[in-house]
């Protein structure tokens, strides 16, 4: 190995550590980026000998044996270890700079492949960390006061929040900027809802009015009165024709979108009704109300079907799975509940909150729920074990409401803090790193926890194809026992 190369390169991380202290984070990640492409064309030949370090001191004493000199061998030989330990820095701190400093996303491959046939075990703690703790990347500040909703538009370009400002904003989802403001509530605005084809907003607030806005105007297209009391949310049906708006009235009210004219009143509930969901498929719609039950009436007819009982305090926020087949309920008695839709069934209960759950939210495929809680978190949760996933912190107020993205790769949270929050969900991962990736760096865990023991990992079934699809530097009998050819 050369090693006035290697010490070129070790010079140059310290120079991209010196930027960094400086607040160069550009000239920092560019001298990185440059380090790691070294690393690439390097890290193989340490990889073989971090695999081989059992038997380094006898290799060593072979080369020493070579040389003319045993005292240059040997100075040499410390020269080597102390680079080698060098490089071992510049390689974790490429990881350490993209953790720590939240550099942009895309440098973290690139150190994944400089250093996965290294340190693996050291960088899949990494990778996990990573995932686990879903950084947030992007803060959404413009409100003068608490945000209470937020949600994504259906083609994915917008985000809309709600806030006690009185204000509904706008904020394209890629940039993070707030394109337009809309102001004509003269009170707090409580919930906001775009339409199935992204084109109007509807929003519901304290005054008691229901306001229909067009997207790339701001104009308000239209103010639907009737309620006589707060508005607490409102949702669009499938189809984009009417609109459902829940009020502390006790009633929930559904209006034609086009006309604005008043059609049905629902009512039902004992107490004020929270929150009000459409089924995707527009067969049902599902109100929450603070007399603990959610209740499940006919889209069409406007007939009651079913009560769903079970919550101990009110509840804050229903919402359906993507195919209609089960409803997720949000309360203050600090838990979220899955219902089977069609029967009223009780299917399982998440429970990790600390405080009330104020809102909840399925994935695109259903395979994740989202959660927001007065515990100033939110939660991501398993949707068929109900295991909770992920804890998402950085709110300094109450999370008041949490929505996905359409393709599910982000999440939004809207908080007391007066802010919006957008985090990398576990399909913004998926979809960069396969699972044959993540496989490998798992054995390679296995592997190198077992070597550390002094003994191989012995493969099963289920390892059998992350090992064929290891470099060949790897299938080494000290580390691995098993292997089927």
């Amino acid at each position: 190995m050369d090693i006035s190369l290697m010490r070129r390169i070790v010079a140059l991380s310290g120079f991209a550590q010196g930027c960094g202290e400086r607040g160069d984070m550009d000239l920092r990640r560019k001298f990185f980026g440059l380090a790691s492409l070294a690393l690439i064309v390097l890290s193989p030949i340490y990889g073989a000998q971090n695999v081989a370090s059992s038997s380094s001191d006898a290799s060593s004493s072979n080369d020493a044996s070579c040389s003319n000199s045993s005292s240059t061998a040997s100075s040499s030989k410390q020269v080597s270890e102390r680079s080698a330990r060098r490089m071992s820095s510049l390689k974790y701190g490429c990881i350490d700079s993209i953790l720590k400093n939240n550099l942009d996303y895309t440098q973290l491959p690139l150190a994944l492949v400089d250093v996965k046939t290294c340190y693996v075990r050291d960088i899949n703690k990494a990778l996990n960390e990573y995932i686990k703790h879903s950084k947030e990347f992007q803060k959404l500040e413009g409100h003068e006061d608490w945000v209470n909703s937020v949600t994504f538009s259906p083609d994915g370009a917008y985000i809309a929040s709600a806030s006690y400002d009185k204000t509904v904003c706008i904020w394209n989802a890629q940039s993070g900027k707030c394109v337009r403001t809309l102001k004509g509530h003269t009170n707090w605005v409580w919930s906001v809802a775009f339409s199935p084809d992204s084109t109007r907003i509807a929003s519901a607030s304290f005054d008691g009015v229901v306001r229909i806005w067009d997207v790339r105007s701001g104009d308000c297209l239209c103010a639907l009165n009737g309620h006589e009391g707060w508005v607490l949310s409102v949702a669009f049906s499938p189809d984009g024709k009417r609109i459902a708006s829940a009020s502390n009235d006790k009633t929930v009210r559904i209006w034609d979108v086009s006309s604005g004219t008043f059609l049905r009143e629902l009512k039902d509930h004992t107490s004020l009704v929270s929150s009000v969901a459409f089924s995707p498929d527009g067969t049902w719609i599902a109100f929450a109300s603070d007399d603990k039950t959610v209740r499940i009436w006919d889209a069409s007819s406007g007939t009651f079907l079913r009560e769903l009982n079970g919550h101990e305090d009110w509840v804050c926020s229903v919402a359906f799975s993507p195919d209609s087949t089960c409803i997720a309920s949000a309360s203050r008695d600090g838990t979220v509940r899955i219902w089977d839709a069609s029967s009223g069934t009780f299917l399982r209960e998440l429970k990790d909150h600390t405080s009330l759950v104020s809102s909840v939210a399925f994935s695109s495929d259903g395979t994740w729920i989202a959660s927001a809680s007065d515990d100033k978190t939110a939660r991501i949760w398993d949707a068929q074990s109900g295991k909770c996933l992920r804890e998402l912190k950085g709110h300094t107020g109450f999370v008041r409401s949490v929505a996905f993205s359409p393709d599910s790769t982000c999440i939004a949270s809207a908080s007391y803090d007066k802010t919006v929050h957008i985090w990398k969900s576990y399909a913004y991962f998926l979809e960069r790193w396969t699972y044959s990736d993540i496989a490998k760096f798992k054995l390679m865990h296995k592997a190198m926890a077992s070597w550390k023991q002094k003994k191989p990992y012995e493969l099963t079934g289920e390892d059998q194809q992350a090992y064929n699809s290891l470099d060949d530097v790897f299938k080494d009998k000290r580390l691995f026992k098993g292997a089927m050819v």
